[in-house]
């Protein structure tokens, strides 16, 4: 509303324009000593950060709050960290890691949408996490080991998505009026969760096995359980609102398993050692309990409550919202690691030549990770079509990993 240049040519700023600001200051005391059997390690953080935004553009959807800059976002950082390693005597030892400590929202989180308005994303606060580890560690010529447990809890977390939707019904205040109205958001659209807790536990276990002079065997095996605990806030803004942003209220996510990382993996392997400087080596790799982050639009009463009569729609039944809001696991695979080398003592000069073959079979099956479809989201009748479709619309879409690679490396050192 505010650029009075009409034409544009190269380089001039369109549709949008501002400026996003942060300074940071932290300060990480630490103490580190031994005691007898005992390593002790220390370390305090103190921190402050400011953040905002300025606009530059005034837009006409939001004239009293797009030009200009924003309020500051202060935030406050505190934690204590530390390590305690007990030696048994040379060959085994044991070894605590534990965190406290709070983190502020990053930058890209603080604002719904930055690129036409200052508005921030509603209860928006610290994350505090609590992370423990302690681990068992026998290393002998013959046999090397480490067993570990741990535990990661994050509370007050905030993420944001953003992405395209289709039929989003949602109720918004109307400023004229003072009360609220029904909004179809067919556009691009922010979906911010606050409040979201979340825990990682798990345990891991790597062993180095010795068998010849020149063979070796190595495995490890990972067990995770990484999941929702608590049902967080959703909230829902896009431009065709005209609003900062619309409550949709809770999503039941609890005890879903959070998405993006394979929660079970196991390996086996070997590699054996040329008493003429050459190796070999290869690996079975096995992954599993991958899943989708689910979506929180999906799972709020939004979804499945027609705002007119403030109930299911017709027809939904408990079957069928079940079957819906089940969480889409990926299917499990292996692979197959293969890596060779050789080095050489050219007069001062040492020379390493290696290469690697990943996944040798080609395996292009495997689904990395992706994201449940949102585009059509409401539990209407033809949500329910397209869901039971042969070749639904708006299925989840899947990362594919990448198939056979190879890797060559040269160095030369002297």
């Amino acid at each position: 509303m505010n650029d009075s240049e009409t034409q544009k040519h190269v380089g001039d700023k369109i549709n949008y324009n501002y400026i996003l600001r942060r300074q940071e200051v932290k300060v990480n005391p630490g103490l580190k000593m031994s005691m007898g059997q005992f390593d002790i390690f220390a370390s305090a953080l103190f921190g402050y950060s400011t953040s905002n935004r300025e606009g530059l553009f005034q837009n006409y959807l939001y004239p009293n709050n797009s030009f200009g800059e924003s309020k500051d976002f202060n935030y406050l950082n505190y934690g204590l960290k530390g390590q305690v390693i007990y030696r048994l005597n040379g060959r085994n030892f044991f070894v605590y890691n534990g965190a406290y400590f709070s983190q502020a929202p990053f930058l890209e989180d603080i604002f719904i949408n930055p690129r036409a308005n200052n508005y921030s994303v509603p209860n928006i606060k610290n994350a505090v996490v609590s992370a423990n580890d302690i681990s068992y560690v026998m290393s002998t010529p013959f046999l090397k080991l480490r067993a570990t447990a741990y535990i990661v809890n994050t509370q007050n977390d905030t993420n944001v998505q953003r992405f395209f939707a289709d039929g989003l019904t949602i109720s918004v205040d109307n400023a004229d009026t003072g009360g609220t109205e029904d909004k179809t958001a067919s556009a691009f659209v922010t979906q911010t969760m606050s409040n979201v807790n979340k825990r990682n536990m798990g345990a891991e276990l790597g062993v180095d096995i010795k068998v010849l002079p020149t063979l070796s065997l190595q495995g490890v095996a990972s067990w995770g359980d990484y999941k929702y605990t608590n049902n967080p806030n959703v909230y829902i803004s896009s431009d065709v609102m005209a609003a900062p942003y619309a409550n949709l209220g809770t999503a039941y996510i609890k005890d879903f398993k959070v998405g993006g990382t394979a929660q079970k993996a196991f390996s086996a392997g070997f590699r054996y050692n040329s008493p003429k400087y050459w190796w070999f080596g290869a690996s079975w790799n096995y992954m599993d309990d991958n899943n989708l982050d689910p979506s929180a639009i999906l799972r709020t009463d939004e979804f499945i409550q027609n705002n007119n009569s403030s109930t299911p729609f017709v027809n939904l039944n408990d079957p069928k919202v079940e079957r819906y809001m089940r969480q889409v696991q990926l299917p499990s695979s292996f692979f197959l690691n293969a890596n060779v080398g050789k080095s050489w003592m050219l007069g001062k000069y040492y020379v390493l030549i290696s290469g690697s073959v990943n996944n040798i079979l080609d395996n292009t099956k495997y689904i990395t990770g992706g994201f449940e479809q949102i585009r059509s989201s409401n539990g209407n009748v033809d949500f329910e079509n397209d869901y039971n479709s042969k070749y639904p619309n708006f299925a989840p879409k899947y990362w594919y990993t990448q198939g056979r690679s190879y890797f060559v490396n040269l160095q030369v050192r002297f």
